[in-house]
């Protein structure tokens, strides 16, 4: 798709393969960096480029597409797996925490909506305590938002005991899959940022 399987062709031509990845790229930016109807698309694009630059041994540049998928909220799960994986390792021993973080800037990130001053988003992480959760989150969050204006505050949920009376279908997935290795870090975003404006 977009030019990808290009690289990986025996007479491929650098340039042009690039061309087109780094063009459907900067399409989606141009086109639908600030509508939110187009989510679910460029996150399908921005994880193919993501996989074609990987599996291609350009980890520099798949980074790259990650931290702009990260800003613009196109992020998925797999992307942010393999970077997980690249980065922590896989754990049997992990816990699922969900964490509240909310970000405020001084100067408003030319990323970020007009006449805002922060957001706040939610994540579950896959990590073996809550300082490792709160450690992996800032993580990520400082590789998207890396101006150091940008103050974050977390709050960390504690997972749920197996013993509660309502397990949610998350706790669920992760109690069969409890015992495969897993990779450690931040393993989903959830939905939309809720961005503060400036009244």
């Amino acid at each position: 798709m977009l030019g990808g399987w290009r690289l990986s062709a025996a007479d491929c031509d650098l340039d042009e393969a690039l061309g087109l990845l780094y063009g459907a790229l900067d399409l989606l930016e141009r086109r639908y960096a600030q509508d939110p109807g187009q989510l679910g698309y460029c996150s399908l694009v921005a994880e193919e480029i993501f996989e074609a630059l990987w599996q291609n041994g350009r980890q520099g540049e798949a980074r790259e597409v990650a931290r702009l998928a990260g800003q613009r909220e196109w992020i998925t799960p797999h992307i942010l797996d393999c970077l997980n994986e690249a980065d922590h390792g896989r754990s049997p021993q992990v816990s699922m925490y969900t964490v509240v973080a909310r970000a405020e800037a001084g100067e408003r990130p030319e990323h970020w909506p007009e006449n805002t001053d922060g957001y706040t988003t939610g994540l579950t992480v896959l990590a073996t305590d809550e300082n490792e959760a709160r450690e992996f989150c800032l993580q990520y969050l400082r590789s998207i938002e890396p101006s150091p204006d940008i103050r974050f505050t977390l709050d960390v949920v504690p997972p749920q005991s197996p013993s509660d009376p309502s397990p949610s279908l998350e706790m669920m997935a992760e109690l069969r899959g409890a015992m495969q290795p897993r990779p450690r870090g931040v393993a989903r975003v959830h939905g939309q940022r809720a961005y503060t404006f400036r009244t």
